[in-house]
C-alpha cells in the first residue's frame, strides 16, 4: 500500500489475520491515536503520512540506564574532517567548516547495539577529537563546553545489516536492523550533532522506539525480521495485530508481510 490507500475493511481484516473484530478495531484505533491513519466518514480508513519523527530528550547511556544495563563505548575513530555539502546543510555551518567526527560501538550489559557515527561542528568543541573519553559524549559536552542540550529529532527506518555493521554488532550480514539518524539542538536551536546509526535488531531495549517506526520502501526481509522482533516482544494478540496493521499501513509490501 502508499500513502493515501486506503485499508482493508475491518470484516476483511478479520478473514485476513484470523482475528476478532475487536482486536482489528483496538488496532486501527492504535494507529489511528499514533496519526499514522485517519478515518474518513463514509469512506473509509487511509494511511495518513509517510514518516514519523520521534523527539528524544535522553542520551543513549540514559536510555540504557533506565532499562537496569551498563551502558558502555568504544570510540574506533575521532578525526576532524571538513563538511561536505550535505553535512555543512545539516549542522547550519559554512562548507568545508571543520567538524570532529566520532566513530563508536556502544554497548549494554557489553553487548554490542549501536555502530554509529557522530558529526559535531568544531567550533562549538573545539579539540573534543583529541580530548575525548569513552563515557557519555552528551555529559562531556554539557561539562566540558558548558552547552546546555535541548533536545534530538531522530528518524528511523529498517535496513539490512552491511558487511561492517555485522562484524561490528556480532550477527550475521543482512540481520535486520534499524538505520537511525538524529539531529541534536542547544537550547538556543543551533544544530549540535549529526549521528547517523545502525542499531542491532532483537534488543527490548528498542521496543518503545520500534513500535513507533515509519516504514519506507525497503526489503521485504526487512519488514519480516521487524514483524518478528516486535511481535517476540509483546504480550497480547491485540499489540501483534496493531504492529501487523502498523506494517500494513506504511509498507508497500505488506501483501507479502502474512
Amino acid at each position: 500500500m502508499r500513502w493515501g490507500d486506503r485499508l482493508p475493511t475491518e470484516s476483511e481484516l478479520c478473514d485476513q489475520y484470523q482475528v476478532s473484530r475487536t482486536t482489528v478495531r483496538y488496532a486501527l484505533q492504535e494507529l489511528e491515536r499514533e496519526g499514522i491513519l485517519e478515518r474518513i466518514q463514509g469512506s473509509g480508513t487511509f494511511v495518513k503520512r509517510k514518516e514519523l519523527q520521534l523527539l528524544a530528550t535522553r542520551s543513549f547511556s540514559e536510555d540504557i540506564s533506565a532499562q537496569g544495563k551498563k551502558p558502555s563505548n568504544k570510540v574506533l575513530e575521532a578525526v576532524v574532517v571538513p563538511a561536505d555539502s550535505p553535512l555543512a546543510g545539516v549542522l547550519g555551518i559554512p562548507l568545508e567548516s571543520p567538524v570532529t567526527k566520532l566513530v563508536r560501538l556502544r554497548y549494554a550489559d557489553h553487548e554490542p547495539l549501536i555502530y554509529e557515527t557522530s558529526y559535531i561542528p568544531w567550533s562549538l568543541a573545539p579539540g573534543l577529537a583529541l580530548n575525548h573519553d569513552e563515557g557519555s559524549l552528551f555529559s562531556l559536552i554539557q561539562s566540558r563546553y558548558q552547552l546546555q542540550i535541548h533536545r534530538s529529532v531522530e528518524k528511523l527506518k529498517p535496513v539490512l545489516a552491511d558487511k561492517q555493521a555485522a562484524k561490528l554488532l556480532n550477527i550475521p550480514e543482512g540481520s535486520p536492523c534499524f538505520e537511525v539518524q538524529t539531529i541534536t539542538y542547544l537550547t538556543d536551536n543551533t544544530p549540535l550533532e549529526y549521528n547517523y546509526g545502525i542499531f542491532r535488531g532483537g534488543f527490548p531495549e528498542l521496543h518503545d522506539r520500534a513500535v513507533l517506526l515509519s516504514v519506507p520502501p525497503c526489503h521485504i526481509e526487512t519488514l519480516r525480521g521487524f514483524l518478528r522482533f516486535v511481535s517476540g516482544g509483546l504480550a497480547s494478540s491485540k499489540e501483534i495485530i496493531c504492529c501487523r496493521l502498523r506494517l500494513l499501513a506504511v509498507g508497500e509490501v505488506a501483501a507479502e508481510l502474512v
